[in-house]
């Protein structure tokens, strides 16, 4: 703390030393009541010692303290029972001290020539009369705004003397506890060259801290008798100033996050908007309505802070509440949403009316446009009440300001009417509803419609045909659908073409009931005939002429005497098939009493004499005039002509229709039962997959083959044609003899060992070899595989061979000729065997491979063969065979194969001696 009083102390001294050229001495400093020392230097110069009186004079207070006499070195006090004057004349010096230090003796002492103002350069001192200073003031040189930094001055009020005294001034910063600060002592404090305090980055937390200081004049290196300290300056309290933020804000009732508040026409809010900040803010409501870009100031609030209103249409916008202080400005806002539902505008085919007369089977599109806060559901009634299912044109409100500067929210539906008929006048009502309440348009039509017989009263409906009982008159009333309400102008008769003009109400009358049923569009009328009617009145058409202010029409009828109902009109055929046919027709008149109906048919005859047969009878008419009867004819027969006639029947009588004539059709064909077409899939299917198993089956044995063929090359010779058994009974029969290729006779060996022909189940092989006599090689050195299975013990190649007829040992036998035959020289019979010898060691066949046999060119010549010499030999076999078996399951090959004969036939194999010529 000593130091940096040091320093401070030091900056201010530089700052505060005054210039003064008559003093080289240090200034003197001295409490009050102390005595106090002052030594002067006379300067050796030569105005010093020109200087016939020297005069050390206090100019502010005192005056002339001392007269020196250089010459002599002689001196008078001005005051001697105060100060003690000494003069050293070897120093050039003179002491002068005072005894007790008054206020009055601060001051500069300077030295002059004589009484002049003739000041001497450096000679002179000044004595400081220590006093202790007033209490300080605490200057704010910086606002303490949230985020800068605050900077107190102490302000210190000096009263040490002279005024000009140049001491610095020594200031100390205390907190509120009364603890000294020095920079560092506390975070974000600093105290700086000028004895500033300063709080750096201001915070809301500072708020409360409270800084005082005190003051003295001197030096740090002051004995502390004499610093007098001030007393303690006035306490500044930090009240951090800041820009109002948005958290600072409170609206009570509170506003949603979104801003909105709704709220419905007629209500009162109130609201409170408070803002925490300082200085403290200027707190204000603003309004900007609909259609508007600026905020105006709420008028007539009694309270600026509070917003106190009545909601209603004008209320719609958006509310502001605005805080302003020194630093900045804070707002926030919401929408006051005024929710309503007003009556809609309704309009009739885009006119703006609520009634409107419409022609029938014309449209009317009827709008309403609800102004509407939040959307309406809005629906549309009949005048019945049964409410009608439209679109709504925009579910999204257009929006509309009205002149008067309010927000319309506009939603129209509309409903548009197709087809209008007089039973659809009435009011037409659109109903819509929201949160708030329902409102509804009304819409009245009414539907002009000609004059029209109306078939809603069954009763009264206008008929075609009337009866009447002679001599009775006739009186009947109907009801007649017109809008405006119709009423009669003429009435003209007829019959036979001659026309009779009735005249009203001396021939005939009508009198009418206006709006029947409490329908406006309903008139029932009653007519009477006032003259006599009789036979020359029979099928008289009337035709009454009924008027109004939008229509004219004329309506007929025709007046009868009971009797027998009429006969049927446009008889039609439609819908023929082979055994049946359906027939429409028009009823015709009743003869007044109820009629029914029955369908007569018979095949068609040109002599037309075939009897009628009842297809359909007791048909009863349709209730409506005009409207098709229909019945349907069935058990025809197909492709048949036939007539058919309609009859109809009351108590009175019948009616016969002309015949029609009709042909039904052809009988279609038959279709397929469902157990068929179950059988006839099955079958495609099965035959599908036969074909795809014998088409992978070639496939399969065409690659087995290929496979077999290659690797079986060396040993595709060595099979034997015929299986041990074949070999043991013909070697029985011929004694163990054969003959070689030469002709001569050799015996042979059946052991297995030396002739290994081995059974099996196929010995010869269906399809025909690609040549009769292959040529084979066994030069492949390689061990080939057996099959091991001991029951079929199939051959080594399974690729059978085709016999050698040519060497067989019964050739001699079958072709006598063979032996004349000369074998070619140097060249191998294309058609001899190749045997091998197979010995089984360890369940392993070896095979010692044989020579290549010699080939042989010619061929058989089967048309030399005598079969008769073979016949005893065949028999032989034949017995032999059904009781050896070893011909089972064998067939011959195709295609001039086994069987010898050159032909595609099949059957067991029979060597060439027993089969048949060719």
């Amino acid at each position: 703390m000593c130091i940096h009083l040091f320093l401070i102390w030091s900056v201010v001294l530089c700052l505060s030393v005054q210039d003064v050229s008559s003093q080289i001495q240090p200034a003197v400093t001295s409490l009050e009541n102390v005595g106090a020392k002052l030594t002067i230097i006379i300067p050796n110069t030569q105005q010093a010692n020109d200087a016939v009186l020297i005069t050390i004079t206090n100019n502010l207070t005192v005056g002339t303290v001392v007269y020196l006499f250089p010459s002599t070195w002689a001196f008078k006090p001005s005051k001697p029972n105060d100060t003690i004057v000494t003069v050293i004349k070897s120093e050039r010096k003179v002491d002068i001290n005072i005894k007790s230090v008054r206020a009055q003796d601060a001051g500069n002492y300077k030295c002059f020539q004589g009484s002049s103002d003739i000041s001497l350069d450096n000679c002179g001192q000044m004595l400081i009369v220590l006093r202790k200073p007033n209490p300080p003031v605490i200057t704010v040189l910086s606002s303490p705004l949230e985020g800068e930094t605050l900077k107190l001055s102490c302000t210190t009020n000096s009263l040490t003397l002279p005024p000009d005294h140049g001491l610095p001034t020594l200031v100390w910063w205390m907190d509120q506890n009364g603890v000294y600060l020095v920079s560092g002592s506390k975070p974000r404090i600093n105290i700086n060259a000028k004895n500033e305090l300063e709080l750096s980055s201001v915070q809301r937390t500072d708020k409360g801290q409270k800084f005082s200081c005190k003051s003295a004049d001197g030096t740090i290196d002051f004995p502390k008798e004499k610093l007098l300290e001030s007393a303690t300056s006035n306490v500044y309290e930090v009240i951090p100033e800041y820009k109002p933020l948005l958290a600072d804000m409170t609206i009570t009732p509170a506003v949603s996050s979104d801003g909105q508040i709704s709220k419905n026409i007629g209500d009162q809010i109130s609201y409170t908007c408070d803002i925490s900040c300082y200085p403290v803010c200027e707190v204000k409501w603003l309004f900007k309505a609909h259609g508007k870009t600026s905020f105006d100031p709420m008028p007539s609030l009694a309270d600026t802070k509070v917003l106190t209103l009545g909601v209603s249409r004008s209320s719609h916008g958006v509310y502001r509440c605005m805080g302003t202080n020194p630093h900045g400005s804070v707002q926030k806002d919401f929408n006051l949403n005024v929710q309503y539902l007003e009556s809609p505008r309704i309009s009739i085919n885009d006119k703006q009316i609520s009634s409107d007369k419409i022609v029938e089977r014309e449209a009317a599109v009827l709008q309403c446009t609800f102004d509407a806060n939040p959307k309406p559901h809005i629906r549309w009634f009949l005048p019945n009440d049964e409410e009608i299912i439209v679109f709504e044109l925009n579910s999204i409100p257009q929006l509309n300001t009205a002149s008067s500067g309010i927000l319309e929210q506009l939603y129209t539906s509309k409903a548009k009417i197709n087809d209008l008929r007089c039973e659809n006048s009435g009011v037409y009502r659109c109903e819509g509803s929201n949160s708030l309440t329902q409102v509804e348009g009304r819409m009245e039509l009414s539907v002009m419609c000609p004059p029209t017989s109306s078939s809603v009263y069954p009763d009264l409906e206008l008929k075609p045909n009337y009866v009447w009982e002679i001599p009775k008159s006739l009186s009947f009333s109907f009801v007649i659908r017109g809008f405006p309400e119709p009423t009669v102008q003429r009435v003209v008769s007829d019959v036979k073409g001659s026309k009779r003009q009735e005249k009203i109400p001396e021939d005939v009358e009508f009198t009418k009931e206006s709006k029947y049923d409490g329908k406006p569009y309903m008139t029932k009328f009653t007519f009477f005939s006032r003259r006599k009617l009789d036979q020359t009145d029979m099928d008289r058409e009337f035709t009454v002429t009924f008027e109004s202010s939008e229509f004219k029409r004329d309506l007929k009828f025709v007046i009868s005497p009971r009797g027998p109902p009429h006969v049927v009109t446009n008889i039609t055929s439609v819908d023929v098939k082979h055994d049946s046919v359906k027939i429409f027709w028009i009823s015709g008149f009743d003869g007044g009493e109820k009629q029914t109906f029955s369908v007569h048919y018979r095949p068609y005859s040109s002599k037309m004499d075939g009897e009628w047969s009842v297809a359909v009878e007791n048909i009863k008419p349709m209730t409506v005039l005009e409207v098709w009867n229909e019945a349907i004819v069935k058990s025809l027969s197909a492709s048949t002509e036939y007539e058919m006639k309609v009859v109809a029947i009351n108590v009175l009588g019948q009616a016969e229709s002309e015949p029609l004539r009709i042909k039904t059709t052809a009988a279609p064909d038959e279709p397929l039962s469902a157990g068929a077409i179950v059988g006839v899939v099955f079958g495609v299917l099965t035959l599908i997959v036969i074909i795809f198993l014998v088409l992978y089956l070639l496939v399969l044995r065409k690659k087995f083959r290929k496979e077999k063929t290659t690797a079986n090359t060396t040993t595709e010779s060595s099979k034997p044609m015929m299986s041990e058994r074949v070999t043991s009974l013909i070697n029985s029969i011929k004694k163990g003899k054969r003959r070689d290729t030469n002709g001569a006779a050799r015996n042979l060996d059946a052991s297995p060992k030396r002739n290994p022909i081995y059974k099996g189940k196929n010995i010869f092989q269906r399809n025909k070899p690609k040549n009769y006599y292959p040529t084979r090689h066994n030069d492949d050195e390689s061990d080939e595989s057996f099959d091991a299975d001991p029951i079929d013990n199939d051959y080594i190649n399974t690729e059978p061979l085709r016999p050698d007829y040519e060497n067989h040992m019964f050739t001699k036998e079958i072709n006598p000729d063979h032996e004349s035959r000369p074998a070619p020289e140097n060249k191998k019979k294309k058609e001899q065997l190749n045997y091998t010898e197979v010995e089984f060691k360890g369940g392993k066949p070896k095979i010692k491979k044989s020579k290549k046999p010699a080939k042989k060119e010619e061929k058989l010549n089967y048309s030399d063969i005598d079969f008769t010499k073979t016949e005893e030999l065949r028999q032989q076999l034949e017995r032999s065979r059904s009781q050896e078996d070893i011909y089972e399951n064998e067939v011959a090959v195709k295609d001039g194969g086994a069987d010898g004969d050159g032909d595609d036939t099949k059957g067991p194999y029979m060597p060439p001696a027993m089969g048949t010529a060719v």
